[in-house]
């Protein structure tokens, strides 16, 4: 027996904003549920490919959204966050909604987007179905800990629950739902021959830059390796089978979205893996048997290609195995039980640790786990749907628009570490930009960003740590183009880094910057390892507690950009701190009714991420 007043509907609709993909991945998970719960459909696709109009007609309508840097709109639902917050909204009268957050408590806006969201579909008439769910990514079973009581809810509001069940979703895998995204069908060459792609498609409008220079940054001997990388600021647009070079227009705070493609050593291992063959002819098509009827618009859709190129261009082999991939995985074991057994205990939350030492921390990807686990072998659509398509890596652009006319400047860090067991580890991306030589091409996009300059000019307040100085160096530069209007402005720059001689970036053009054009810039640099004690950008703030308390009583503008973890909190602390006891005279109360005015009024920015 079902309980609820819509226990009846038939479609649900999920609709998720993403960044990195987590919203994603849980939208999925969802919308898998749901069906296994009695919903005969699921629509499950990014908020921005689901027209606003038809919100308030498709209730029972769930949202699950993350955040993007200062708590705004992430990608996917960037632009019908925008209408919504417009006064001719559309009315959300008569829709029943539900919204989760996809949060990480490191960050300062923790799960903001989701709140705001939340808040306003409230504010247009719509009537939530049950309260908004917050998930932390730094909980001990990550969002799931959240996600899943969450769903209990749901299901019990929507009248999808027996009403003899027990108070608790647990995560059967043996019964959890597979629902597959994609069709595949093998197509002969003969068939396929004039229509086979060569050209790889993006749902953003991509264009191709051309590295210029590529030149390290720090020390030989220094463990990190960070490089200047200039392109071309001509670019070559990709529209369709047209072309054109033009120059990119871009502000400051903006970023490019690159491209990666996997390299032939990782495709050839996939292939030898599922014993499939690069040059046979696929046509992938987006699976509706199973009650799936509206997901993301793939670019890779309806055209036939090689599976080689398919490989190289929409899928990430080279991506940590989920859970999810677990799990499926589990259900292709044959008749060998300990294999099973092995696969559903790295898929459920129940024995976390064993997935987070096997697949997190060693970073195993989708192709070792493929080879650690050989005798199972999935049909090629099942293992697409549960692996991660190849998604852009965003990279704050360091140049400035005005200044630097004919470069695009990326400041990039090579990632690279050792696992527990000790398996040397690299960044894709940042390696494939790091291994760059001029000449080579890059498929980009341009993505905004939100640190702009102030209206006017007014004292700039810039803390940054290693790479987290990209976007500083930017609105720096900037400064710097204007002539007069800025050369007489305070610009306190505070720079934290391990090593003076080995990582302090950038210092040579500080010097010059403050000699010619900008004679007020100060810069404070943070030597974390160089004295017996670690000193870091709060120090160095609270050193120059009443500098800096000078610079906010004339209208100054904070930038802090870098690591999440946890400079960006401890940076916000100090200031607080120096609101109270330098421009308040220790009255805490005021202290925090100032710092809040000061973040109200938009001057006080975040541009962090986590590692």
């Amino acid at each position: 027996m079902h309980e609820g007043a819509e226990a009846g509907a038939e479609v649900l609709t999920v609709l998720y904003g993403t960044q990195s993909g987590c919203a994603e991945h849980l939208a999925f998970t969802l919308a898998s549920l749901a069906l296994k719960r009695g919903f005969k459909h699921c629509r499950c696709l990014p908020a921005d490919e689901f027209l606003l109009e038809s919100w308030k007609d498709s209730s029972p309508l769930v949202i699950i959204c993350s955040n993007a840097s200062q708590g705004e709109a992430p990608d996917s639902i960037r632009v019908s966050w925008s209408r919504l917050l417009e006064p001719t909204a559309p009315s959300m009268e008569g829709l029943r909604f539900a919204v989760f957050g996809a949060g990480d408590s490191l960050y300062q806006k923790f799960n903001y987007m989701a709140k705001m969201l939340h808040n306003r579909l409230k504010q247009l008439g719509g009537e939530p179905i049950i309260n908004r769910g917050l998930g932390d990514e730094s909980d001990a079973k990550g969002h799931d800990e959240a996600f899943f009581p969450w769903i209990l809810q749901l299901w019990r509001a929507l009248g999808r629950l027996n009403v003899d069940e027990p108070g608790q979703i647990t995560e059967d895998f043996f019964k959890f739902p597979l629902l597959t995204k994609y069709n595949v069908s093998f197509i002969e060459d003969s068939v396929a021959s004039d229509a086979i792609s060569q050209k790889a498609l993006y749902n953003e409008e991509t264009f191709n830059c051309v590295v210029k220079q590529n030149v390290r940054l720090t020390a030989k001997d220094h463990f990190q390796a960070i490089h200047h990388i200039a392109f071309s600021r001509v670019v070559t647009f990709l529209e369709g089978a047209v072309e054109r070079s033009d120059p990119l227009s871009f502000e400051v705070g903006d970023a490019l979205g690159i491209y990666c493609a996997n390299s032939d050593a990782v495709i050839d291992s996939f292939l030898a893996q599922t014993q499939l063959s690069g040059d046979v002819v696929i046509c992938v098509t987006p699976n509706i048997s199973e009650g799936l009827i509206q997901q993301r618009s793939q670019p890779f859709f309806g055209r036939p290609m090689r599976l080689r190129f398919f490989l190289m261009h929409y899928f990430d082999l080279e991506a940590v195995a989920s859970r999810s991939f677990f799990s499926m995985l589990a259900r292709f074991a044959g008749d060998d039980e300990e294999v099973r057994e092995r696969l559903f205990e790295l898929a459920s939350s129940d024995h976390l640790d064993d997935f987070m030492s096997y697949s997190h921390r060693e970073k195993r990807n989708v192709v070792e786990v493929l080879s650690d686990f050989r005798l199972v072998r999935p049909p090629l659509s099942f293992l697409l749907s549960f692996m991660p398509p190849m998604r852009p890596r965003i990279f704050s652009i360091s140049s400035s628009p005005t200044f630097d006319v004919s470069e695009i400047h990326l400041t990039v860090a090579q990632l690279s570490w050792q696992t527990p067991l000790k398996r040397s580890r690299k960044g894709v991306y940042s390696s494939y930009l790091a291994a760059a030589v001029p000449g080579d091409f890059f498929t980009c996009f341009l993505w905004r960003g939100s640190l702009p300059l102030p209206s006017k000019p007014v004292p700039l307040i810039c803390v940054g740590t290693g790479t987290g100085i990209a976007p500083l160096r930017s609105l720096i530069r900037e400064c710097a183009a204007a002539g007069s209007i800025w050369s007489d402005v305070p610009l306190l720059l505070v720079f934290g880094c391990r090593h003076e001689g080995k990582d302090y970036i950038y210092s040579n053009e500080w010097s010059e910057l403050s000699k010619d054009r900008l004679k007020k810039l100060t810069v404070l640099p943070a030597f974390s390892r160089d004295g017996n004690k670690k000193f870091y950008v709060q120090h160095q703030l609270g050193r120059h507690a009443r500098r800096v308390a000078k610079l906010l009583d004339e209208g100054a503008y904070i930038y802090v950009c870098g690591n999440s973890t946890p400079m960006p909190k401890d940076v916000a602390m100090t200031f607080d701190e120096i609101g109270t006891q330098c421009c308040c005279d220790g009255d805490e109360l005021r202290g925090q009714e100032y710092m809040k005015q000061l973040r109200k009024q938009g001057r006080y920015m975040v541009d962090s991420w986590s590692a």
